[in-house]
């Protein structure tokens, strides 16, 4: 179920990865304002990075997992439909620290936990290969589909889509993901 779930939450990031900076050109940005909008986002996760270690080890990770799907789903549908306005753009940048550091924090965490320390290196290629790679990877290519067929605001309702069902079947399988968690 982890490994599902983490595969959800690289599919719903695909088309931020792939598209957002076409996005916020589209939505009248210019280009040194979208690259400050990235770095923006890339600094808020390398600071929770560094200093946001610990916080796995004082809160569940299922409840962190929830968390983050949550946030998700909120900046997801924000992305795509209010990108014109420039401080929701922020605030969603703000949230990239939730969805994508504090995720990857503790899914590492949750890969230390499910392995033993003989095959923590599996448990990591497992999580790498089928979450980051496979998801990421599928999640571009129907991104690049989605984006075409129905636009921008609805591609990215789309990884909206991805975030809430990663928190169905995270809320569905909730006492067994919490009884690995602890």
């Amino acid at each position: 179920m982890f490994i599902g779930i983490a595969f959800l939450s690289y599919l719903a990031h695909a088309p931020f990865n792939t598209f957002f900076a076409l996005h916020l050109s589209n939505a009248g940005y210019e280009s040194s304002s979208i690259g400050l909008l990235i770095a923006f986002g890339v600094i808020l996760e390398i600071v929770l990075f560094i200093y946001g270690g610990n916080v796995v080890k004082t809160i569940s990770l299922t409840h962190l997992f929830a968390l983050c799907f949550s946030v998700g789903t909120v900046r997801w549908v924000l992305v795509g439909w209010y990108a014109q306005s420039l401080w929701i753009v922020i605030f969603t940048q703000l949230l990239h620290c939730v969805t994508f550091a504090l995720f990857h924090i503790a899914a590492i965490e949750q890969v230390r936990r499910l392995f033993p320390e003989v095959y923590l290196s599996q448990g990591q290629a497992c999580y790498g290969g089928l979450a980051v790679g496979l998801g990421g990877g599928l999640g571009a290519v129907l991104a690049g589909y989605a984006w075409d067929a129905y636009g921008d605001a609805w591609t990215f309702t789309g990884a909206s889509i991805a975030s809430a069902l990663g928190l169905m079947v995270l809320l569905l399988s909730w006492k067994k993901m919490s009884e690995v968690a602890q």
